[in-house]
């Protein structure tokens, strides 16, 4: 398809036009196709993935600025939407195997006891629905893995998967208990908003800090060690405080806001071995979008525009800290950001001291310094 019709039918499905959009966008169908399968490495997955992408092209098209630009940004939207269905599934989807090897967890106790529940309940399935269901969510193989070791196609395999599911849920509902559980999982995944009331040194020589973000319904702390530029960063954007030069995150929040993307939220929505796991929500022309971040960075671009943070309730009870009584209804004293003030102030009068050496230095000493430059960048 060439630029000049491609252009025009961008024009028609501006104005409605149905048909331009079933041309327009199915004439890139192989392109997106290729792009989602070289990505996810399911044909079915990448499938699904494209139809989702086209419509949110179809809703999104209006913004495009460079109509001649179309194959590329419909090839940046297949892309956004399968890194996003890669990072939902490769988070939430575990084998029941897996959980009954991670028994050591916080909430294995509770986990526990709905692996039990299940796996009495496949215990109860028919034959060859109960092979289907051990096969898919106990050992955690593939659709067609499973068809390959069944003789059957994978399309049999996926009704199969359908039926023996639906009898799953039957013996599951029946079970006492289950709607405990139920609301188990739903509190487990939903956020709590929390906000930062200190930055605190973690050791005498300040080479780390910590964020104390609290969560006022509980009255608990969840810390967050990052670095000493991180936590200064931080502190600046909290102060409003403009630095001589912008650092990372300025740079990062002035892209966004001259491209029209809005950040809606930093969520941390996970802990593992100590490591905390947080994305960055971000509001564009092709919707709401969400991208992997470091807590520390999420949270520096959330402070600079002035948006919500979340922590998952899961994380919050796994490593959050009870505030004690005594403090209960004290205000923080932000003795931690007061001190990071300080520290940017220093670090800028150093900055400026070094920039006034090196410029009499270069002054004084250009030849020289121009002969040292060539010397080792062309001598052996």
């Amino acid at each position: 398809m060439n630029s000049a019709s491609t252009i025009e039918l961008i024009d028609k499905v501006i104005e409605g036009d149905k048909i331009a959009y079933s041309s327009l966008f199915y004439g890139h169908y192989n392109y997106c196709f290729a792009k989602a399968l070289k990505i996810i490495g399911d044909s079915d997955v990448a499938k699904d993935l494209v139809q989702e992408s086209f419509i949110e092209a179809y809703f999104c098209i209006g913004n495009l600025k460079d109509k001649s630009a179309f194959k590329p940004w419909l090839g940046g939207i297949v892309k956004n939407v399968c890194k996003n269905y890669l990072r939902i599934h490769s988070r939430q989807f575990k084998s029941l195997k897996q959980y009954v090897e991670c028994q050591h967890d916080i909430e294995a106790q509770e986990d526990g006891k709905i692996i039990e529940i299940i796996t009495q309940a496949i215990g109860t399935l028919s034959k060859p629905s109960g092979d289907i269901i051990f096969a898919f969510y106990y050992d955690g193989k593939s659709i067609l893995d499973i068809s390959s070791e069944f003789g059957i196609t994978p399309a049999l395999t996926k009704v199969r998967l359908h039926r023996a599911r639906k009898e799953l849920k039957a013996i599951i509902e029946k079970t006492s208990g289950v709607e405990y559980y139920k609301t188990y999982h739903k509190n487990k995944k939903a956020m709590k908003q929390v906000k930062i009331i200190d930055l605190i040194p973690s050791s005498n020589d300040l080479k780390a800090w910590i964020i104390a973000l609290h969560e006022e319904e509980l009255n608990l702390v969840l810390p967050i060690v990052i670095t000493t530029e991180l936590a200064a960063a931080m502190a600046a954007g909290i102060k409003g405080i403009v630095l001589s030069r912008p650092l990372t995150h300025h740079l990062l929040a002035e892209v966004l806001s001259t491209n029209g993307i809005q950040p809606e939220s930093a969520c941390i929505t996970n802990i593992e071995n100590g490591i905390y796991h947080s994305v960055l929500k971000v509001k564009g022309q092709h919707g709401l979008q969400e991208y992997d971040a470091r807590p520390s960075d999420a949270i520096n671009i959330a402070i600079r525009f002035g948006c919500p943070i979340f922590v998952s309730q899961a994380v919050i009870k796994k490593a959050g800290i009870q505030i004690p009584e005594k403090f209960s209804n004290q205000p923080p004293l932000e003795k931690g950001i007061t001190q990071l003030i300080q520290y940017i102030e220093n670090e800028q009068l150093k900055v400026q001291e070094r920039f006034n050496l090196a410029k009499n230095n270069s002054a004084d000493n250009m030849p020289e310094q121009a002969e040292k430059l060539m010397s080792f960048v062309f001598e052996g």
